[in-house]
């Protein structure tokens, strides 16, 4: 285990008889707290909050006069809906009592946990105003604080504020499926443009190499072509697969060059999500499109393997599209060697090359502090980002902010306007999203709780970064504790994050056994009578082979299945580690598992 000041219990416990230091305390005030410590104020915030909204209404045309008088309000059947409404909520409100508590230290199961209240109050504040950012017509503050939003996530992970941009998604995959259509549309154009160049020039085109041509040679061989013939324009979208379909662009190389290619690729790391597979079916592309990079033994990215499928594809006659790296993965945290995959890319031309840090993403924001738990080569990943085309980030994740609010940014605004497509009914501006959107209506909630985060806590290493450290460093504590019990607790030795999966293996036990008393603990710890929640997640030899065999070899496992179910355990909640608790979380945590393995696993 990696060794991290203040992760054995008796470091802890010490900890907890001396007061917090002052930054400890201040971020505090950010977070409702496990038993709404922060309630009175909350209540005070959010009514204020309303008494302004009903002034703003309430001081706009006032001429037009009241629609709803006090005889209305006072007649037996506006009461009577009133009292109706008041039941079904309480109905609703009473319902959701029975709701996973994912704001409980206790919870340490999937990718979220208590929200903060920055983020808690920007969307209350923009759902009353209810904007939608598709145009500045519709959205006059909201698209502003959209822009604002993203210039702070592109400052936390490196962008140039001035070169990139961005927007405000539903999720992860509608942001993945954004990266995917640019990719595509990238390719394609660069694709035509070569297929047009060489029709006017007599020559035979190169598809595989005009995909990764470049802004440069695109732009030398478009100065040329408008030189020679003022209609290359057309030519260009004669050839464009984007306007006559794929099927037509290869039977239009095969009929005027004799040239056969194949369909284009996306070349993704084994440990995708599976926002991906979505992805390669929703483009039209096929599952065929989606060629898999495998994984070391440490369960990252091979760059070595990435190196050799650019290779086998291009050889094959299939362009490379696209290149995936992940920064987090959703089933156990791994951060891939961003920097190696950069470096990779760089040696074929220009493939789009997307960070998929939808988890992972907001680690930026720790930057390079030793200190902070997270291992220099996470580090060293993190600050490979800027070399990237594209990322993915989900604030409803390590962001803490409500759901949904997913990003998508761009390096290059070049590569931002691909997709634009007008409507004739909404006038656009300079700052509207809206054209190069995949979702044409979208609410501003998400960016406005985004804002109140990064304006409030601050997407900075004194900020965001202290509470995602804490989170590190929750995981190295438990992993301490799980280690001192007498149940055999296996650990997957990964990367360093907030992610931590185990399962409870004797020396030479067969993988079906131990897969059983997962399953079993899980299902266990599911019940409303337990005290924690978990999730599991499975490993899969065809994905993570390398990583399954270093794993189960770790207690000699016999291999009588191809796959490892896991406990999984996201430590997200900033209070897991509190000093004022009396509750001491990873403690109490190791005792249920004994309690529940004593029982009925073993």
């Amino acid at each position: 285990m990696t060794n991290v000041p203040g992760t054995t219990t008796a470091e802890i416990k010490a900890n907890k008889a001396t007061r917090c230091e002052p930054e400890a305390v201040a971020l505090k005030s950010f977070f409702l707290g496990p038993q709404s410590e922060n309630a009175v104020w909350l209540q005070s915030t959010i009514s204020n909050l309303l008494v302004k909204w009903f002034d703003w209404r309430q001081a706009r045309q006032v001429e037009d006069g009241r629609a709803i008088s006090s005889k209305d309000q006072a007649s037996p059947e506006f009461k009577k809906q009133r009292n109706n409404m008041v039941e079904v909520l309480n109905e609703l409100s009473t319902r959701f009592e029975d709701e996973v508590p994912k704001y409980s230290p206790r919870y340490v199961g999937h990718m979220f946990s208590e929200v903060a209240l920055p983020a808690i109050l920007g969307h209350v504040a923009a759902l009353l105003h209810n904007p939608n950012t598709i145009s500045g017509e519709s959205a006059r503050v909201g698209v502003q604080i959209e822009n604002e939003a993203i210039e702070e996530l592109l400052k936390m992970v490196g962008y140039s504020t001035t070169d990139a941009t961005g927007h405000f998604t539903s999720g992860g995959t509608v942001a993945n499926f954004e990266a995917v259509s640019r990719a595509r549309a990238r390719s394609a154009l660069w694709m035509a443009s070569g297929a047009a160049f060489a029709e006017l020039r007599g020559t035979i085109p190169n598809p595989c190499q005009d995909a990764m041509m470049g802004w440069e040679a695109f732009d030398l061989q478009q100065a040329e072509m408008n030189s020679m013939n003022h209609a290359w324009q057309a030519r260009l979208n004669a050839w464009n697969f984007e306007n006559i379909g794929m099927h037509r662009f290869l039977i239009l190389l095969k009929e005027i060059f004799g040239v056969d290619l194949d369909h284009p690729v996306m070349l993704v790391p084994s440990h995708k999500h599976y926002s991906w597979q979505k992805a390669a079916k929703l483009f039209g592309f096929g599952d065929e499109t989606m060629k898999l990079v495998r994984l070391d033994s440490r369960g990252r990215m091979d760059v070595a393997h990435l190196r050799e499928r650019i290779k086998q594809a291009t050889n094959h006659g299939h362009p490379v599209m696209m290149v995936v790296s992940v920064a987090g993965t959703t089933e156990l945290g791994i951060v891939d060697p961003i920097e190696e995959a950069c470096a990779v890319v760089k040696e074929h031309g220009f493939i789009w090359h997307h960070v998929d840090g939808a988890y992972g993403g907001f680690f930026a924001a720790m930057g390079q502090d030793k200190g902070s738990g997270i291992s220099e080569e996470v580090m060293e990943a993190m600050s490979a980002i800027p070399a990237s085309d594209s990322i993915t980030i989900d604030p409803h994740k390590l962001g803490y902010v409500p759901y949904s609010a997913g990003v998508f940014m761009v390096a290059q605004k070049i590569n931002y306007s691909l997709v634009a497509i007008d409507a004739p009914y909404i006038q656009y501006s300079e700052a509207d999203h809206g054209p190069v959107t995949l979702e044409g209506s979208r609410s501003a909630t998400g960016s406005a709780a985004t804002w109140m985060v990064a304006k409030t806590i601050g997407l900075t290493p004194k900020g965001f970064g202290q509470i995602l450290a804490r989170n590190v460093q929750a995981r190295h504590v438990l992993q301490f504790e799980l280690s001192k019990t007498i149940i055999p607790t296996r650990v997957v030795q990964t990367t360093d994050s907030n992610v931590l999966c185990f399962v409870l293996a004797r020396e030479g036990e067969s993988l079906s056994v131990v897969n059983a008393r997962t399953r079993e603990l899980h299902r266990s710890m599911s019940k409303s009578s337990s005290k924690f929640i978990v999730s599991t997640t499975t490993l899969r030899w065809q994905h993570y082979s390398a990583l399954c065999e270093r794993f189960s070899g770790s207690w000699g496992a016999a291999c009588d299945v191809h796959e490892i179910v896991l406990i999984r355990m996201c430590l997200l909640n900033p209070f897991f580690l509190s000093k004022e608790t009396a509750t001491f979380y990873p403690e109490a945590f190791v005792r249920e598992v004994n309690d529940i393995v004593d029982i009925e696993c073993l």
